[in-house]
């Protein structure tokens, strides 16, 4: 079980990385690509979506075997570390989207 831990950290890890990857490309280049950051939005949310599952899927194993004192150490931490990754995620997305509309608006703009 040890894989949904490690899988978790690394979804959690692309779904914040993957605006902020994004972010980049619209700050590097005068015009915004809004499929791709519709695409970056929707795997960013999916990977957040799969690691938070990723650990309820875990929790219930522990609770499947009845490793109640494993169970009882990890649920808090995991309950806060889900809902700053939640929190961390949605933000990020929401400035990606701020962003590539910016620079829509920019590159429609008449000169």
């Amino acid at each position: 079980m040890t894989y949904l831990s490690l899988g978790s950290i690394i979804l959690g890890l692309i779904a914040m990385g993957l605006p902020l990857a994004d972010m980049r490309r619209i700050s590097r280049s005068e015009a915004s690509n809004e499929s791709k950051t519709k695409l970056a939005i929707f795997l960013s949310l999916s990977a957040c979506i799969v690691a938070v599952l990723f650990q309820f899927i875990y929790q219930d194993h522990l609770l499947r075997i009845g490793d109640m004192a494993a169970l009882m150490n990890t649920m808090n931490a995991t309950l806060i570390i889900s809902i700053i990754l939640t929190t961390i995620t949605i933000v990020l997305n929401l400035i990606l989207l701020k962003l590539s509309k910016d620079a829509v608006i920019e590159t429609k703009e008449p000169i």
